[in-house]
């Protein structure tokens, strides 16, 4: 199936309180890497022009970022389920090989067959003419948020990838955002790392008279991890992400901060 008929269609799919969901076959591009999470879309539109945006819950263990990089084309067995009101991919089938095998198209078109037997050959110019069709990873994809003057602006492009200008801010134990705080100290504090490295960045969306307060969202197992130290209270930061909701809010989650895709720059005037 694709991504954009999973999400459509997700009571028929997906895990519900009355199915354990259908095993679902995915051809998708990745989009971004958030430890061996992935951030993925659909190869190719649907009739209306349409792709589906999905993130891949990756759990303990499989390794992806050692066999995935961003732009590859990859297909692999799955199960939708639900995560804070958002469809997301989980139970992943990650082997090389029997019937539910995971495949990385790109790596099978990227091999050398100079010295290869007819087999590999033909695998190799077959992926190759399969993923020409495909609608390759582009900097397109990443929508700005630059417009948007309300959270519903913003909810537009609720699982997706974004880019925004954000401006790192202070809270403390009583304004955080987070509604479970209930200390009354005024020490001020712009992120908040838990045990497993999981981090919140506190942040807001253009102007702050908007109140869009949009955080960034750090998982703990990302690599390599954009620390805190990156950022500074007051200075405006050009972030690339994906933005998932969070409750009522919206968080910009990071990727594995790979220097080369500039995820995060500091904002300068000139760059207006």
């Amino acid at each position: 199936t694709t991504i954009k008929y999973l999400l459509d269609n997700y009571e028929k799919l997906g895990v519900t309180d009355e199915s354990s969901g259908k095993k679902l076959n995915i051809d998708a591009t990745v989009l971004g890497l958030s430890g061996d999470n992935l951030y993925l879309r659909d190869t190719i539109p649907n009739e209306d022009g349409e792709y589906g945006y999905i993130y891949l819950y990756a759990g303990y263990g499989k390794s992806l970022a050692s066999v995935v990089n961003v732009g590859d084309y990859i297909n692999f067995y799955c199960r939708a389920t639900t995560f804070l009101n958002s469809v997301q991919l989980s139970d992943i089938e990650y082997s090389s090989y029997g019937r539910y095998k995971f495949i990385n198209y790109t790596s099978i078109a990227n091999q050398d067959i100079t010295n290869a037997d007819e087999k590999t050959i033909k695998e190799v110019k077959a992926t190759k003419e399969k993923i020409a069709t495909f609608t390759p990873y582009l900097e397109s994809d990443f929508n700005s948020l630059d417009d948007c003057k309300s959270l519903s602006d913003v909810s537009n492009f609720s699982n997706r990838l974004v880019k925004a200008k954000l401006t790192i801010r202070n809270v403390t134990a009583s304004s955080d955002d987070d509604q479970n705080e209930g200390s009354s100290t005024s020490n001020e504090y712009y992120y908040k790392k838990d045990e497993n490295s999981n981090m919140t960045i506190y942040s807001y969306l253009n102007d702050i008279s908007n109140y869009l307060y949009i955080n960034m969202r750090v998982d703990g197992t990302t690599y390599p991890y954009p620390e805190y130290s990156m950022f500074e209270v007051g200075k405006t930061y050009i972030v690339k992400g994906y933005l998932k909701p969070y409750y009522d809010k919206y968080q910009v989650c990071l990727f594995n901060n790979k220097l080369e895709f500039n995820y995060i720059e500091e904002f300068k005037e000139e760059m207006e």
